[in-house]
């Protein structure tokens, strides 16, 4: 599929008029799931219906509904980070008192939050068997960085024109600062940021709302690319080296840049993938 497509694709399914109204967020939200070809679009989409223009995608990390209690959010945000941070593994599962144990909490607080995740794609309920952190294949992986890169290189060109210096140099600063005494989650904070001004610059308030809602998913696989101890070297010198052409207003470079790099990392990921970990290994043995 060209970018061409995916503009053509993409004004066909949204409202350009300032009065408009679409009155079925769900046959819109399928209509993107349908296009983007991702099975975990649709469940990722949490929409509020807007009489003038857009719907408000909300997603992970710590954001959660004013109504939602301090308690539910307590354990989304254990689960949450539990699971990005590989303290809870892929494929493991969740026994809901004994979490609710663990946090002092009752399992009326956990169950709220495990239904939140599920609709977000972040834990799967079977029936008869419980709930697991939602596992990711090859195919999920295809999937996400196909998507990735389509809306990445998609962004670039008006980033490269948008973007200001001072925010070029913000990013910049970010990857030189780090070094061997650096935390993981200080480079993946400047991976972050980069990767999503990109798409904030890119001028598409509709696929950044979309892209935004892939950030949970984004983050596993970052994690799971950095297990190839070469892994951080290697990405902050191509980082700093798409800053760079970016800062030049040399277009065709950062996406040449880009694009190798997405690769990179989406080859790096399927290799470490492939790998067996022992966590991941035990967690495979009591879903079954």
């Amino acid at each position: 599929m060209t970018f061409t497509d995916i503009r053509k694709s993409l004004t066909l399914l949204t409202v350009r008029k300032k009065n408009s109204k679409i009155d079925n967020a769900d046959a819109f939200s399928r209509g993107i799931m349908t296009f983007c070809n991702c099975k975990h679009l649709h469940s990722l989409v949490i929409m509020e219906k807007k009489q003038c223009n857009l719907f408000t995608c909300k997603f992970g990390g710590d954001y959660l509904d004013k109504k939602t209690s301090a308690s539910v959010n307590k354990v989304y945000n254990y689960l949450y980070n539990g699971i990005l941070s590989g303290d809870i593994p892929l494929g493991s599962p969740i026994a809901e008192l004994e979490l609710g144990r663990a946090l002092g909490l009752s399992r009326s607080p956990v169950r709220e939050a495990l239904k939140r995740m599920e609709g977000e794609g972040l834990v799967s309920h079977y029936l008869g068997r419980g709930t697991f952190v939602t596992d990711i294949t090859v195919k999920d992986l295809e999937e996400i960085f196909e998507l990735r890169i389509m809306f990445e290189l998609h962004s670039l060109a008006s980033a490269c024109e948008y973007m200001d210096d001072g925010t070029l140099s913000e990013l910049q600063n970010a990857f030189e600062n780090l070094n061997e005494n650096s935390s993981e989650q200080e480079y993946f904070d400047a991976n972050r940021r980069l990767h999503s001004s990109i798409i904030s610059y890119g001028g598409n308030l509709r696929l950044e709302k979309f892209y935004n809602m892939l950030l949970a998913q984004f983050a596993i696989v970052n994690r799971i690319s950095a297990r190839d101890p070469e892994h951080f070297d290697t990405s902050r010198a191509m980082h700093l080296n798409i800053i760079k052409a970016m800062k030049e207003k040399d277009v065709e470079r950062a996406r040449e840049l880009l694009e190798v790099h997405l690769n990179q990392v989406k080859e790096q990921t399927l290799l470490e993938y492939g790998k067996p970990l022992p966590a991941k290994m035990r967690a495979q043995s009591l879903r079954r």
